[in-house]
């Protein structure tokens, strides 16, 4: 089976409701907040601090398939001013808090030692129909554990418009 580096969507930040665990390294988020200010539509997306959210019905079928890895939680869901000024007729569907406690390249979902989200193929078919159109996806190597650039923040943004 093989295994993907992936960025999601990112579509918003951590809202003032989000708690946190600072005595650890890395800072562990204990209660997740999301609040979203954009969404082009994908059911898996990115926060801060590793923290990602999918919405429900993926969640299920996540679940449903078997996946290792993870942890289905809740999570509080919002939206800023600039959410509501930009899709005032686009309501959120439910999302869930997707939490990641299994290991790169041998679970479904781990996270990678340089905190980047590694995804297996299978966890990749599952979540391909709810939609992550806007993720961003290169292959993961056990061996080097380096990040393609294409991954990177700064590539993305700086490519966003070819």
């Amino acid at each position: 089976m093989g295994y993907v580096y992936i960025l999601p969507e990112i579509a918003g930040e951590h809202g003032e409701h989000s708690e946190f665990d600072r005595s650890k390294t890395p800072i562990e988020v204990t209660k997740l907040h999301y609040v979203f200010s954009s969404w082009l539509g994908d059911a898996f997306v990115k926060g801060y601090f590793r923290c990602y959210i999918l919405t429900a019905p993926a969640a299920d079928a996540l679940q449903a398939g078997g996946m290792s890895g993870i942890r289905i939680a809740d999570a509080e869901i919002s939206t800023d001013l600039e959410y509501d000024d930009a899709y005032p007729n686009r309501p959120l569907p439910p999302f869930v808090w997707l939490q990641i406690v299994g290991k790169p390249g041998q679970d479904d979902f781990g996270m990678s030692r340089n905190h980047h989200l590694v995804l297996s193929e299978r966890a990749v078919q599952i979540l391909s129909p709810f939609g992550i159109a806007h993720a961003h996806m290169a292959p993961f190597s056990q061996d080097d554990g380096i990040v393609p650039e294409t991954l990177t923040f700064e590539y993305i943004v700086s490519h966003e418009n070819q």
